[in-house]
């Protein structure tokens, strides 16, 4: 075999140098939609044959699930028609793979916009990387696949780390009643003080913002900024933060428009300070896993506010300034009812404090 010539070595190189071909870009990642159903599911492990529980629910178009594994049969099965413990196992021979534990099955879906917008069903194995993604927040998963459906199940004690998980990935997760934990919510309903919140009544103004404390992100200087009313003794309150005059686009002034409004709880905190609760009615924002909550220092015409944004590690800080004089009138109305009944359900808030 004869020696490569030069110019066959100067080819070669030429070639190991050449720029690869660029791959063509990745496709964005899918977000999906998951709907939480709202029965109890309970996990079976059956000995012999299938309980006559689950073919009752199979009849009956609730949901369920037989899964047949080399060695062992399990089942899903909702936890209101499981009978008693001991028949289970006497007369189905089934028995709780978990006693007591329940889980929620979230639906899996795909959200398109445009014509034809709304949820359809997401490409299939797009479960599995959203099982990756709840491990890697500790949440123990488990997946269901037939006929072209998709269904997480999840301990009902793990949903609102799930939620979190899910919601930081731009995914969506419904209804927020069924899968956020309701203690954080109903626990500041018990309590609040009323001299604390005659402190925080009446009308404040924005003046600066910063976001994390010590870079300035928002600042205002003729009380043309975000505007809080609220009242004393109800803790009815409402904030306004409108789009900006520059948002050009219909969806950019949507996605900026952040005005809320509801019951805010207050309680003496450490010194000098006290910590407020928003249990939000009206948002104009997605609903949050948990009420948001912040330290409030009060002075003789000003507050400063600090808390962390969405449960993050960086802080945020705020500075109002009062409106007007502590002694105004104040008047709120909360919507109780509608005449005729709306199909779903509304909340309504109207707040007057002096002349605004």
């Amino acid at each position: 075999m004869a020696p490569p010539t030069v110019s066959a070595w100067r080819a070669h190189v030429d070639l190991a140098l050449e720029a690869l071909p660029e791959h063509p870009p990745s496709a964005a990642p899918e977000f999906v939609c998951l709907e939480a159903l709202p029965e109890s599911i309970g996990f079976l492990r059956l000995n012999r044959g299938v309980p006559e529980c689950v073919r009752g629910a199979a009849r009956s178009g609730q949901f369920c699930a037989v899964v047949q594994e080399p060695g062992a049969a399990t089942a899903w099965v909702p936890r209101s028609v499981l009978p008693a413990l001991t028949d289970l196992a006497q007369r189905d021979g089934a028995e709780e793979v978990q006693p007591g534990v329940g889980w929620c099955a979230l639906r899996v879906a795909k959200v398109v916009s445009g014509k034809g917008e709304g949820k359809v069903s997401a490409t299939t194995g797009a479960a599995g990387s959203l099982c990756a993604l709840l491990a890697e927040a500790s949440v123990k998963a488990r997946l269901l696949s037939a006929f072209g459906m998709e269904v997480l199940l999840v301990p009902e004690t793990s949903l609102p780390a799930a939620a979190a998980a899910l919601l930081s990935r731009g995914h969506g997760i419904w209804p927020s009643t069924r899968v956020c934990n309701s203690g954080p919510w109903e626990a500041p309903k018990a309590s609040s003080e009323d001299a604390l919140c005659q402190k925080l009544a009446g009308v404040w103004s924005l003046v600066q913002r910063e976001d994390p404390i010590g870079t300035l992100v928002e600042e205002y200087f003729e009380g043309d900024g975000p505007l809080r009313i609220q009242a004393p003794s109800s803790g009815l309150f409402v904030e306004l933060r409108l789009a900006p005059e520059g948002a050009k686009r219909k969806s950019e002034g949507k996605k900026k428009e952040a005005s809320f409004g509801g019951r805010c709880r207050a309680q003496e905190a450490d010194a000098g300070h006290v910590l407020c609760t928003q249990l939000r009615e009206v948002d104009f924002q997605p609903p949050k896993v948990e009420p948001p909550r912040y330290k409030v220092a009060l002075g003789e015409a000003s507050i400063e506010v600090s808390g962390h944004e969405d449960g993050g590690k960086e802080q945020y800080r705020e500075l109002w300034a009062r409106v007007g004089a502590t002694s105004t009138d104040v008047v709120a109305l909360e919507l109780q009812s509608e005449v005729p009944a709306p199909k779903a359900a509304r909340s309504g808030l109207w707040i007057f404090s002096g002349k605004r």
